[in-house]
């Protein structure tokens, strides 16, 4: 099985600490991973963990495509995506993530134990983000307990109907065929899905322009951020219905604990401002 994992890291000397530790976990893998770090500037590879699981590669990109638009730090999360489209026909299994999600060998294994019979149900199979305070863990983006279960192939999944959001995705192959020849691989088409509209362009008959419509959207939109976190939905970006919905598997009697994966600086378990880290993961059902 060929892994390949990238990683957008825009650098910040500070955050240097979480992308080492996501290395150190894709060395300790029992399988070969080959990881690609997208990142804003040349980096000595002396900095970072040493790698022999795999090949690391280090790429550097410019973002003065992106000057244009608001947030434009944010747009180096976009980056991968092309270089990911050519290597379609090199890999078995697609990994993006941001830089702070630390993902255990565990969950790629309940990820692949379940992935084909959610997939034929055009079902995803989802993660939990977890971040740790006081030796408790606590989910960054659940905020209430899930409550619907279903059925596959008799075996038990919970509907995670609130927010299957977890700063990364992992699709095999032949999914990764089908969304890069859809038009929901282009970011401008999926950011602000079923939100961008423009009276003006439509006036003047320039509706149909993706770049103008994207660009009005963003001068609009508050959040400079979500770009970041719609190229980190994946399929799961909100209005696109690749999927029927995300679900978590049941394990005796319980969200199967491998589904877990790590936000690593665990900002949201210590803040105040929201509800977001407030729910145990014991505690979710």
């Amino acid at each position: 099985m060929k892994i390949a994992v990238h990683i957008a890291f825009y650098y910040r000397i500070e955050r240097l600490q979480y992308l080492n530790k996501i290395i150190k976990e894709y060395n300790s893998y029992s399988i070969d991973v080959d990881l690609f770090i997208h990142t804003n500037k040349n980096i000595n590879s002396d900095i970072l963990t040493p790698y022999k699981n795999g090949k690391i590669q280090i790429l550097k990109h410019s973002l003065y495509n992106f000057l244009i638009y608001k947030g434009t730090s944010y747009y180096l999360t976009w980056k991968p995506r092309k270089l990911i489209a050519n290597q379609v026909n090199d890999y078995d299994v697609f990994l993006y993530s941001e830089d702070d999600i630390l993902i255990p060998e565990n969950a790629f294994n309940y990820w692949i134990e379940n992935k084909d019979i959610c997939q034929e149900k055009k079902y995803n199979i989802g993660f939990l983000r977890i971040e740790v305070k006081d030796g408790e863990e606590y989910l960054s983006d659940l905020t209430s307990k899930l409550k619907n279960k279903i059925s596959i192939r008799d075996q038990e999944f919970f509907l995670n109907e609130k927010n299957p959001y977890c700063a990364f995705w992992i699709y095999d192959n032949d999914e990764m065929r089908k969304w890069t020849n859809s038009d929901f691989y282009d970011l401008r088409v999926v950011h602000g899905y079923k939100e961008k509209h423009s009276n003006l362009l439509k006036i003047l008959k320039l509706d149909k322009f993706l770049s103008l419509n994207y660009l009005i959207y963003n001068l609009k939109h508050k959040r400079v951020d979500s770009c970041m976190e719609a190229s980190a939905y994946g399929l799961n970006y909100p209005n696109i219905e690749w999927f029927k919905n995300t679900v978590l598997k049941v394990k005796n009697g319980q969200i199967d604990p491998n589904c877990r994966v790590y936000h690593l600086p665990n900002n949201y378990v210590n803040e105040t401002k929201t509800d977001m880290g407030t729910l145990k993961f014991s505690e979710i059902l």
